[in-house]
Protein backbone atom coordinates (compact mmCIF):
# COMPACT_ATOMS: atom_id res chain seq x y z
CA UNK A 1 0.00 0.00 0.00
CA UNK A 2 1.30 3.55 -1.43
CA UNK A 3 0.63 7.00 -0.42
CA UNK A 4 1.26 8.03 -3.95
CA UNK A 5 -1.72 5.89 -5.48
CA UNK A 6 -3.91 6.32 -2.04
CA UNK A 7 -6.99 8.60 -3.04
CA UNK A 8 -7.61 9.33 0.61
CA UNK A 9 -5.61 9.27 3.73
CA UNK A 10 -6.93 9.86 7.24
CA UNK A 11 -5.05 9.11 10.67
CA UNK A 12 -5.83 8.73 14.28
CA UNK A 13 -3.68 9.12 17.49
CA UNK A 14 -5.09 7.74 20.54
CA UNK A 15 -2.88 8.60 23.84
CA UNK A 16 -2.53 5.09 25.36
CA UNK A 17 -1.61 6.17 28.95
CA UNK A 18 -2.95 9.00 31.36
CA UNK A 19 -5.74 10.81 29.47
CA UNK A 20 -6.15 8.59 26.88
CA UNK A 21 -7.09 10.73 24.87
CA UNK A 22 -7.91 10.24 20.79
CA UNK A 23 -7.89 12.96 18.68
CA UNK A 24 -7.37 13.56 14.50
CA UNK A 25 -4.09 13.18 13.05
CA UNK A 26 -2.06 15.63 11.32
CA UNK A 27 -0.10 13.98 8.21
CA UNK A 28 2.02 15.87 5.80
CA UNK A 29 2.60 14.34 2.39
CA UNK A 30 5.92 15.55 0.51
CA UNK A 31 6.04 16.32 -3.01
CA UNK A 32 5.64 12.91 -4.86
CA UNK A 33 3.21 11.34 -2.21
CA UNK A 34 5.38 8.95 -1.28
CA UNK A 35 6.33 10.02 1.99
CA UNK A 36 4.12 10.90 5.15
CA UNK A 37 5.00 12.66 8.37
CA UNK A 38 3.41 12.60 11.50
CA UNK A 39 3.44 15.75 13.25
CA UNK A 40 3.23 15.39 17.05
CA UNK A 41 2.80 19.18 17.77
CA UNK A 42 0.80 19.81 21.12
CA UNK A 43 0.90 16.15 21.97
CA UNK A 44 1.13 15.78 25.31
CA UNK A 45 3.86 13.33 27.09
CA UNK A 46 3.04 9.66 27.02
CA UNK A 47 1.86 6.89 25.17
CA UNK A 48 0.36 6.60 21.43
CA UNK A 49 -1.09 4.39 19.00
CA UNK A 50 -1.29 5.77 15.49
CA UNK A 51 -4.28 4.49 13.27
CA UNK A 52 -3.79 5.07 9.16
CA UNK A 53 -6.36 4.84 6.82
CA UNK A 54 -5.59 4.68 3.24
CA UNK A 55 -8.96 4.50 1.15
CA UNK A 56 -10.34 2.70 3.43
CA UNK A 57 -8.29 0.17 5.08
CA UNK A 58 -6.87 0.35 8.31
CA UNK A 59 -3.35 0.23 9.54
CA UNK A 60 -2.22 -0.12 13.18
CA UNK A 61 1.28 1.15 14.29
CA UNK A 62 3.25 0.18 17.15
CA UNK A 63 2.69 1.95 20.61
CA UNK A 64 5.64 5.16 20.54
CA UNK A 65 6.32 7.55 22.95
CA UNK A 66 6.23 11.11 22.94
CA UNK A 67 9.18 11.75 25.56
CA UNK A 68 10.70 15.39 26.78
CA UNK A 69 14.25 16.04 28.69
CA UNK A 70 14.19 16.38 32.68
CA UNK A 71 15.41 18.95 34.56
CA UNK A 72 16.39 19.19 38.37
CA UNK A 73 16.24 23.06 39.05
CA UNK A 74 16.56 23.33 42.54
CA UNK A 75 17.17 21.48 45.81
CA UNK A 76 16.79 22.65 49.93
CA UNK A 77 17.80 20.59 52.34
CA UNK A 78 17.91 20.92 56.54
CA UNK A 79 18.67 18.87 58.76
CA UNK A 80 16.73 18.01 62.25
CA UNK A 81 15.47 15.98 65.24
CA UNK A 82 12.15 15.73 63.90
CA UNK A 83 10.55 13.29 61.04
CA UNK A 84 8.36 15.81 60.34
CA UNK A 85 9.10 17.41 57.24
CA UNK A 86 10.14 21.06 58.07
CA UNK A 87 7.83 24.16 56.76
CA UNK A 88 10.70 26.03 55.21
CA UNK A 89 14.82 24.66 55.09
CA UNK A 90 17.29 26.85 55.48
CA UNK A 91 19.41 25.57 53.08
CA UNK A 92 18.94 26.17 49.11
CA UNK A 93 21.40 25.11 45.87
CA UNK A 94 21.77 24.97 42.25
CA UNK A 95 22.91 22.79 39.51
CA UNK A 96 26.37 22.23 39.40
CA UNK A 97 26.67 23.36 43.26
CA UNK A 98 27.31 20.86 46.40
CA UNK A 99 26.24 20.61 49.93
CA UNK A 100 27.69 22.86 52.43
CA UNK A 101 28.95 20.99 55.63
CA UNK A 102 26.36 19.02 56.88
CA UNK A 103 26.31 19.22 60.61
CA UNK A 104 24.60 16.71 63.28
CA UNK A 105 24.38 13.66 60.66
CA UNK A 106 24.53 11.10 63.50
CA UNK A 107 22.30 9.17 65.03
CA UNK A 108 18.70 10.43 65.90
CA UNK A 109 18.91 12.84 63.18
CA UNK A 110 17.04 13.58 59.81
CA UNK A 111 18.49 14.70 56.31
CA UNK A 112 15.37 16.57 54.74
CA UNK A 113 15.44 17.79 50.82
CA UNK A 114 12.83 19.59 49.02
CA UNK A 115 13.47 19.41 45.33
CA UNK A 116 12.21 20.85 42.35
CA UNK A 117 12.50 18.53 39.32
CA UNK A 118 9.95 18.85 35.81
CA UNK A 119 9.95 18.54 32.28
CA UNK A 120 11.79 21.77 30.39
CA UNK A 121 8.76 22.10 28.25
CA UNK A 122 5.74 20.90 29.96
CA UNK A 123 6.63 21.26 33.60
CA UNK A 124 3.06 23.32 34.71
CA UNK A 125 1.50 20.08 33.56
CA UNK A 126 3.39 17.10 34.13
CA UNK A 127 5.80 16.02 36.84
CA UNK A 128 8.52 13.14 36.53
CA UNK A 129 7.49 9.91 38.20
CA UNK A 130 10.34 9.35 40.14
CA UNK A 131 12.65 11.67 42.06
CA UNK A 132 15.04 10.02 44.53
CA UNK A 133 18.34 10.31 46.44
CA UNK A 134 21.05 7.64 46.94
CA UNK A 135 23.72 7.66 49.63
CA UNK A 136 26.92 5.67 48.74
CA UNK A 137 29.62 5.16 50.79
CA UNK A 138 33.31 6.64 49.58
CA UNK A 139 35.31 4.64 48.40
CA UNK A 140 33.80 1.18 49.06
CA UNK A 141 34.32 -1.41 46.33
CA UNK A 142 31.22 -3.18 47.11
CA UNK A 143 29.18 -0.03 46.53
CA UNK A 144 27.17 0.21 49.95
CA UNK A 145 24.27 2.99 49.32
CA UNK A 146 20.80 3.67 50.35
CA UNK A 147 17.92 4.89 48.14
CA UNK A 148 15.14 7.33 49.32
CA UNK A 149 12.28 7.77 47.21
CA UNK A 150 10.61 11.26 47.32
CA UNK A 151 7.18 12.55 47.20
CA UNK A 152 5.50 15.43 45.23
CA UNK A 153 3.50 17.69 47.57
CA UNK A 154 1.19 18.74 45.38
CA UNK A 155 0.50 22.25 46.91
CA UNK A 156 4.32 23.20 46.97
CA UNK A 157 5.18 20.75 43.99
CA UNK A 158 8.34 20.17 45.18
CA UNK A 159 9.37 16.13 46.22
CA UNK A 160 10.05 15.91 49.58
CA UNK A 161 12.57 13.32 50.86
CA UNK A 162 13.86 12.15 54.43
CA UNK A 163 16.70 10.01 55.13
CA UNK A 164 16.50 8.71 58.95
CA UNK A 165 19.83 8.11 59.81
CA UNK A 166 19.54 5.74 62.37
CA UNK A 167 16.83 3.50 60.84
CA UNK A 168 17.86 3.94 56.72
CA UNK A 169 21.22 2.94 57.50
CA UNK A 170 23.70 0.73 58.82
CA UNK A 171 26.00 2.27 61.71
CA UNK A 172 29.16 2.21 59.22
CA UNK A 173 30.81 5.20 60.15
CA UNK A 174 33.06 7.52 57.36
CA UNK A 175 32.09 9.91 54.15
CA UNK A 176 29.15 9.02 52.00
CA UNK A 177 28.40 10.68 48.39
CA UNK A 178 24.80 12.16 48.22
CA UNK A 179 23.02 12.16 45.02
CA UNK A 180 19.99 13.54 43.52
CA UNK A 181 18.51 11.50 40.63
CA UNK A 182 14.86 12.16 38.66
CA UNK A 183 13.58 9.47 35.83
CA UNK A 184 10.33 9.29 34.06
CA UNK A 185 9.35 6.80 30.85
CA UNK A 186 8.47 9.89 29.32
CA UNK A 187 12.21 11.42 29.56
CA UNK A 188 14.56 11.20 26.91
CA UNK A 189 17.21 10.08 29.82
CA UNK A 190 17.31 10.13 33.90
CA UNK A 191 19.36 12.96 35.44
CA UNK A 192 21.48 12.91 38.16
CA UNK A 193 23.02 15.29 40.38
CA UNK A 194 26.31 14.66 42.46
CA UNK A 195 25.53 17.21 45.38
CA UNK A 196 28.79 16.04 47.28
CA UNK A 197 30.06 14.07 50.07
CA UNK A 198 28.65 14.17 54.10
CA UNK A 199 30.56 12.60 56.90
CA UNK A 200 28.06 10.39 58.82
CA UNK A 201 28.87 9.06 62.09
CA UNK A 202 27.01 6.74 64.78
CA UNK A 203 27.24 6.29 68.09
CA UNK A 204 28.17 2.57 68.11
CA UNK A 205 29.11 2.46 64.80
CA UNK A 206 32.42 1.04 62.45
CA UNK A 207 35.14 1.98 60.63
CA UNK A 208 35.88 0.05 57.66
CA UNK A 209 34.63 -3.05 59.24
CA UNK A 210 36.10 -2.76 62.90
CA UNK A 211 35.06 -1.15 66.10
CA UNK A 212 37.72 1.45 66.32
CA UNK A 213 34.99 4.30 65.03
CA UNK A 214 33.14 3.76 68.27
CA UNK A 215 33.71 6.83 70.85
CA UNK A 216 35.91 5.59 73.97
CA UNK A 217 32.48 5.86 76.35
CA UNK A 218 30.74 3.40 74.20
CA UNK A 219 33.43 0.80 73.36
CA UNK A 220 33.04 -2.65 75.00
CA UNK A 221 34.78 -3.21 78.11
CA UNK A 222 37.34 -6.31 77.97
CA UNK A 223 36.73 -9.83 77.02
CA UNK A 224 35.79 -11.70 80.23
CA UNK A 225 37.91 -14.79 80.14
CA UNK A 226 36.52 -18.17 82.26
CA UNK A 227 38.80 -20.81 83.63
CA UNK A 228 37.62 -24.46 84.21
CA UNK A 229 39.75 -26.49 85.51
CA UNK A 230 40.21 -30.32 84.39
CA UNK A 231 37.91 -33.20 85.17
CA UNK A 232 38.79 -36.11 86.90
CA UNK A 233 39.89 -38.92 84.80
CA UNK A 234 37.03 -41.19 84.10
CA UNK A 235 39.51 -44.51 84.76
CA UNK A 236 39.56 -43.89 88.44
CA UNK A 237 35.27 -43.86 88.85
CA UNK A 238 35.17 -46.98 86.85
CA UNK A 239 37.95 -48.41 89.12
CA UNK A 240 35.97 -47.79 92.62
CA UNK A 241 32.34 -49.16 90.60
CA UNK A 242 34.35 -51.75 89.71
CA UNK A 243 35.61 -53.10 93.25
CA UNK A 244 32.23 -52.34 94.76
CA UNK A 245 30.83 -54.43 92.67
CA UNK A 246 32.70 -57.15 93.41
CA UNK A 247 32.61 -56.79 97.32
CA UNK A 248 28.90 -56.78 96.83
CA UNK A 249 28.79 -60.03 95.07
CA UNK A 250 30.89 -61.74 97.30
CA UNK A 251 28.83 -65.04 99.27
CA UNK A 252 28.43 -63.49 102.68
CA UNK A 253 28.55 -67.24 104.34
CA UNK A 254 32.41 -67.15 102.81
CA UNK A 255 33.01 -64.39 105.38
CA UNK A 256 32.15 -66.80 108.27
CA UNK A 257 33.90 -69.35 107.31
Amino acid sequence: MSFATAKSVKGVLTQTDGVKSTKDASIKLNKDNSIGTLSLTGAALGKYRLNLTIDGVTLTSPVFTVVESLKIRSASYQVTQSLKFPTSLDQTITPNEQVKEIKKAQDDYFLHFAVAADFTKSQDTVKPSQVYLTVRKSGEKDQLSYTRYGKLNPSTGLYQITLDFSRDMEHLNGDYDLSLHASDYRAEKSISWSLGKVSIWFKQGLDQGSNQGVKEEYRAGDVIEHYFPPQAPEKNLVVIFIVLLTFSSFPLSQLHS
